[in-house]
């Protein structure tokens, strides 16, 4: 009976068994096994990393300590939310630079949460080229001021420019469109129409492409919108 115990007590302390068993496990049991000990935690958050998103709240990025943790863990997925207004341009700039400096070469599926405008676009390119090892993007553009945006000729070229660096690897691309349709007062339809135009255009290697027009991201592998539970915040 002592040799059994000890023998299951050896087996259990093997990361890549628990590891494999863990992958039959839900989500919820997940949580619960990272609480046995800490070999059990650093394995199931392997999994629950996996699974689940994690939500990057640029404005809370101060330095590359903040998100040194982040990519210690090795995430798969990111959800990157920037929310900067006008004359905060420099400081997003450097949030940025930042943020694409710590090379998540891990993730694999990436949503990008921005305001529509051009301080922020001509940045944003840079997070783009930065995930070369990226397969799904979704895309949720805000639109804030649609008047002052759409009074111009523009191309959205950017947000995409032509000579932007696709990662090779991607495949799927999400458009998410809840909160780009123009106002009544602004009646300028056209310009949503060539922003999907321009999005065809810069990633016409994809072989997946979907126009979601809920709040909620896509991150099923079909692309299905799925209500699914974030890892906590940074």
């Amino acid at each position: 009976m002592e040799n059994s115990t000890r023998t299951s007590h050896l087996i259990s302390s093997f990361p890549e068994v628990i590891f494999k068993i863990m992958e039959f496990l839900p989500i919820s049991d997940l949580e619960s096994a990272a609480l046995v000990y800490s070999t059990w935690e650093k394995e199931a958050l392997r999994h629950l990393l996996a699974r689940n998103p994690v939500d990057v709240h640029l404005h809370n990025v101060n330095d590359s300590m903040d998100l040194l943790p982040l990519r210690k863990l090795s995430p798969k997925r990111i959800n990157l939310i920037v929310c900067v207004p006008e004359e905060n341009a420099e400081i997003l700039l450097s949030k940025i630079e930042l943020f694409t400096a710590m090379n998540f070469n891990t993730v694999t599926r990436l949503g990008i949460e921005i305001p529509i405008a051009r301080h922020v676009a001509s940045r944003l390119v840079k997070i783009y080229e930065s995930f070369k090892n990226l397969k799904s993007l979704e895309f949720h553009p805000i639109l804030s001021d649609c008047k002052a945006l759409f009074s111009s000729a523009l191309n959205w070229a950017d947000l995409l420019p032509a000579n932007l660096e696709v990662p090779q690897k991607l495949t799927t691309l999400t458009i998410n469109m809840s909160k780009l349709y123009p106002d009544e007062q602004a009646g300028r339809w056209a310009n949503v129409v060539s922003l999907n135009t321009r999005f065809l255009t810069v990633f016409s290697h994809v072989k997946k492409l979907k126009l979601v027009d809920k709040q909620i991201y896509a991150h099923s592998s079909d692309l299905e919108p799925t209500s699914e539970e974030h890892v906590p915040t940074t």
